[in-house]
């Protein structure tokens, strides 16, 4: 008799050992999964916030919003052309790195958008350049070309000077440019003294020009 009370004392023991384990385990593992599901929201636009502390770093976001982006290459050279902005004037960033590193990273304020990018050689001097095509805003959607050259000590502008003689006339923006065999091409329509800006009828005239080791382009012809 005393012995059926042992051993269901020793039973319930058991059973209250067993059961006060297993809820520990389901205890913790809530506790885990809980730790695994948290996560830190990420920094609100615009707003500097600060690195984890083992770093010492502060990262800052830019609001501004990118327009127009385009990585180009060129040899050993790499190019980034980067817009940011939506208002009429806008922020035209360009960085050129050789072999990894930084040769030059500026910022240049344009009116109006950015058509297109490429980057050339077009004086064969073995340096390369880059060319941005910028249509201002207006009617007349003039077109503009921000252009520069690169070296190992930095950059250098490329020089686009206004149209002259024959070629300027009947000339109200609306330009288109291309690079084709070594040359830049600058198409645009020709208006006639009565035409509207939105119905030019004299037809349309391109102007080749070549770039000279001064880095100024030079009108060769007009088509």
């Amino acid at each position: 008799m005393f012995i059926l009370q042992d051993h269901t004392t020793m039973t319930s023991m058991i059973r209250n050992l067993c059961m006060g384990a297993f809820c520990a385990i389901l205890l913790a593992g809530c506790q885990s999964q809980t730790a695994t599901e948290k996560t830190t929201d990420a920094p609100t636009v615009g707003v500097t916030t600060t690195a984890p502390r083992d770093t010492g770093i502060t990262v800052t976001t830019r609001a501004e919003s990118v327009t127009y982006q385009r990585r180009l290459e060129n040899q050993d050279y790499a190019i980034s052309v980067t817009v940011q902005g939506e208002e009429t004037m806008k922020d035209l960033q360009i960085e050129a790195r050789r072999a990894g590193k930084v040769l030059t990273e500026f910022t240049e304020n344009i009116d109006g958008q950015v058509t297109g990018s490429m980057t050339t050689d077009l004086n064969n001097n073995g340096k390369p350049e880059v060319l941005v095509f910028v249509e201002s805003t207006g009617s007349g959607s003039y077109g503009v070309v921000y252009g520069y050259e690169f070296t190992e000590n930095g950059k250098q502008a490329i020089t686009l000077p206004p149209l002259k003689g024959a070629a300027a006339k009947g000339y109200m923006g609306h330009d288109k440019f291309k690079v084709e065999g070594g040359k830049l091409l600058r198409t645009f329509p020709v208006y006639k003294d009565t035409d509207a800006n939105a119905n030019p009828t004299g037809g349309s005239r391109t102007v080749v020009y070549t770039l000279g080791s001064n880095l100024t382009f030079t009108q060769e012809q007009s088509l």
